[in-house]
């Protein structure tokens, strides 16, 4: 099969759906041919093109600015099939842009809702969204909670959306040495039992409340409370918290692995992959009761309600508590997690788009 991913314009940082789309056509493309879609002038698709290369795919650059695109889709003029070639399917992740791809081969790889869900604290969708998903043959999402929340926002029948999950870099997420755990805690000055928690500057990633919550946790043994990400500025405010700013990828599992367990505090996401790498690595979770997060974790976790602090300090000191618990939940991470590699994922995403071609 040949697809064209088009994920818009990317560079600096990589995390999220854009980390998740690169696994996903690295996995796909191991059996099938992939090739990067990108349109606007080359000078300003340097770091786009280094990430592109580093990952070893085909880049198919329309050298048009968005808007002359924009202009051109609504005049009727196919721009973007000039260079394309022939192909079986083109994914676009996002609604970023409608593109003028024939209908029977046009997907929409859609992760989430939250333009929609909260529009005044997230970028909104563009206003022309439902018109770009009446112009897809298939919406491609990652859980069933995206997948119900794409039909409650959009006018799309159900069994027009379908479910590729998000996996796990099992190569990098994994149980570590001690001698390895050693370094990177030595590094970061981790010689304390932590809790690690991804960062984020997206209010729904509800990191003030978890600071909220662990400066009033008064428990024996409390143990530290690990940010990377973005960088915060609690840090001087909060005795035990610690923020490290953005890691190396060789970094991150590192310090997951490391961890007591792993806190996931958001009250919105299409997936929540952290909970997977945690599991990967041997970390019992501690997350938030709302959205995709108990379906990911499947029941192994100890959830908590996200807008309330006194049911999450009180998760937390369980948590930290009851070993059996946190041994338990290791145990059955290592069993669920194995259903998720981005091989399997890939050959998920090959029988959707297949069956997809067997229908037309």
């Amino acid at each position: 099969m040949k697809i064209y991913f088009d994920i818009d314009v990317i560079g600096g940082q990589i995390f999220g759906m854009t980390y998740a789309t690169l696994e996903l056509m690295k996995s796909f493309k191991a059996s099938n041919e992939v090739i990067n879609f990108v349109a606007g002038r080359k000078r300003n698709l340097i770091g786009h093109a280094e990430i592109m290369a580093n990952y070893s795919f085909g880049v198919s650059v329309c050298p048009f600015p968005k808007k002359i695109l924009k202009l051109s889709n609504m005049l009727g003029f196919a721009v973007e099939n000039k260079f394309l070639g022939d192909y079986d399917y083109f994914i676009q992740v996002g609604l970023h842009q409608k593109r003028n791809i024939p209908k029977e081969k046009y997907v929409l790889f859609v992760h989430d809702t939250v333009g929609m869900r909260y529009p005044d604290l997230e970028a909104p969708f563009p206003d022309n969204a439902q018109q770009i998903i009446d112009s897809a043959c298939l919406i491609l999402t990652v859980s069933e909670f995206s997948r119900v929340e794409i039909c409650h926002y959009f006018d799309v029948d159900f069994d027009k959306v379908e479910v590729v999950p998000n996996g796990c870099d099992f190569s990098r997420f994994k149980s570590y040495e001690k001698e390895e755990l050693d370094k990177i805690r030595k590094k970061y000055s981790l010689e304390k039992p932590y809790l690690v928690c991804y960062g984020g500057k997206s209010p729904r990633k509800n990191i003030d409340f978890l600071i909220e919550g662990y400066k009033k946790l008064d428990i024996k043994n409390k143990p530290e409370l690990v940010l990377f990400g973005q960088k915060i500025n609690h840090e001087n405010d909060v005795c035990g918290l610690r923020s490290l700013g953005y890691l190396s990828d060789d970094e991150v599992p590192k310090v997951l692995a490391g961890a007591m367990g792993m806190v996931f505090p958001s009250y919105y996401e299409g997936f929540g992959l952290p909970i997977l790498e945690a599991f990967s690595c041997g970390v019992p979770v501690i997350c938030s009761n709302q959205a995709s997060l108990p379906e990911v974790s499947q029941g192994n976790a100890v959830y908590f309600d996200p807008f309330d602090v006194d049911d999450l300090i009180q998760k937390i000191n369980l948590f930290v508590s009851d070993q059996k618990l946190r041994s338990d939940l290791v145990e059955n991470g290592y069993k669920l997690v194995g259903d998720f590699s981005w091989q399997k994922m890939a050959g998920k995403l090959f029988d959707v788009l297949n069956d997809k071609k067997e229908e037309t």
